[in-house]
């Protein structure tokens, strides 16, 4: 549960907008900073171009 809280947290924060833009222009994970240009499916992918989460953050969110 604390991990949805900081996910909850990430997106509810008041500079998640300019955050998902950077982390979008760079290719980065909105959360732990990450290169994120590398995915095992095209799910994962996916996932990314919602959530600017990088595919280990993904299974560390969703996948818990």
């Amino acid at each position: 549960m604390q991990e949805l809280s900081e996910l909850f947290r990430v997106f509810t924060s008041p500079d998640y907008k300019s955050r998902f833009l950077g982390a979008k222009a760079s290719a980065t994970c909105l959360v732990c900073g990450k290169k994120s240009v590398r995915f095992p499916s095209l799910l994962a992918k996916l996932e990314y171009d919602i959530s600017a989460l990088c595919y280990e953050c993904q299974s560390r969110f969703f996948n818990a």
